[in-house]
């Protein structure tokens, strides 16, 4: 059964074999900016995106869940939450995203990053290890570089000693914004740039973990006029599901790959007012579950298949991708059933 849930929520369970877990999960609390969106947003948004999927040891006494607060930023634009580094802990905000799967915050070196955003300071840690060599992670609107290294990183009382991350001393404007200084990529490691297991899995593997799972209950503010430029971004929850935030069953879907990269599920059907639209099937109908992502992206035909359907759509000539519609005619596009858990 699917899922019922309000505002939004997300659950992902992780592809790892059967443990004996106990103990409760953690609970975190999400914010989020806001601030209205204007064109050059979304097409920011949409090279993100394009750019994005490649179309151009320490074990703990006990087992949790940890219920972690979020940030709303940019009217629903992203998602954050705080995780410390170093000895003694240097908190800084990151985006959560699991369309990737690398740690990075921007680094005191840095010579492009804003003069707002919180830098991690190297030398006030006793117990960072940078190495000796680097590398850069490619985004659709641009990209950051920096030094590997490895450091403690504890995120709502769970902690990993030896975490791998990037130390970011470059990057391309208005990749940052406000008080966030990086991303805690919540996909897996066979895409990371930095080739590091991913904060998330090493608890899972390390089993500090209640039960395989994250989940997400995400706020929303995009059409209140009166949102401020940070809201409360809802509760991202590590270890577990908060069964205070939905209602029915979850739902467990096998991942649709031998090897997991980003959190897949396969597409099956798209309706439009009743309607079912014709899409693609085998490798193209797999959709990627990315909290890092504003905007729902698929393949050229099988978008302009769903617009066709809709009546007075039409091409936005200034944006390449996009279509407009009358609001008045605003047509109810489904594609069953919408709230998933993945596993194996």
């Amino acid at each position: 059964m699917a899922l019922r849930i309000s505002p939004f929520s997300l659950s992902l369970l992780f592809l790892l074999p059967a443990f004996s877990w106990a103990a409760e999960p953690l609970h975190f609390t999400l914010s989020r900016r806001s601030e209205s969106h204007d064109i050059s947003f979304y097409t920011h948004a949409a090279e993100h995106l394009r750019g994005k999927y490649g179309v151009t040891k320490h074990v703990p006494g006990r087992r949790a869940t940890a219920g972690i607060s979020m940030v709303n930023q940019q009217s629903d634009a992203s998602y954050f939450a705080t995780v410390n580094i170093g000895t003694p802990p240097q908190p800084f905000n990151v985006i959560l995203d699991t369309g990737s799967s690398d740690l990075w915050v921007a680094d005191a070196s840095c010579t492009t990053c804003s003069l707002s955003t919180p830098l991690f300071v190297a030398g006030n840690s006793t117990t960072i290890q940078l190495s000796a060599s680097g590398t850069n992670i490619k985004y659709g609107s641009g990209e950051v570089a920096g030094q590997i290294g490895r450091d403690t990183v504890s995120m709502g009382g769970f902690t990993v000693t030896q975490q791998t991350f990037l130390a970011v001393d470059q990057l391309t404007s208005g990749l940052l914004d406000g008080s966030v200084s990086g991303i805690l990529g919540l996909a897996f490691s066979t895409i990371a740039s930095t080739r590091a297991v991913p904060f998330w899995q090493t608890l899972a593997n390390n089993g500090q973990l209640t039960t395989p799972e994250m989940s997400f209950w995400m706020t929303r503010f995009r059409d209140d006029p009166n949102a401020s430029v940070e809201e409360p971004g809802g509760i991202f929850t590590l270890g577990g599901t908060n069964s205070s935030l939905f209602t029915g069953d979850i739902e467990f879907i096998d991942m649709p790959v031998n090897t997991p990269t980003f959190w897949l599920l396969s597409l099956n059907a798209v309706t439009v007012q009743g309607r079912t639209v014709a899409i693609s099937t085998g490798s193209a109908s797999l959709s990627a579950i990315d909290t890092g992502t504003t905007l729902i992206g698929g393949p050229t035909k099988d978008v302009d298949a769903i617009y066709a359907a809709i009546p007075g759509s039409q091409k936005v000539a200034s944006m390449a991708g996009f279509y407009s519609f009358r609001k008045s005619r605003t047509p109810f596009v489904h594609s069953p059933p919408p709230e998933r858990i993945l596993s194996t």
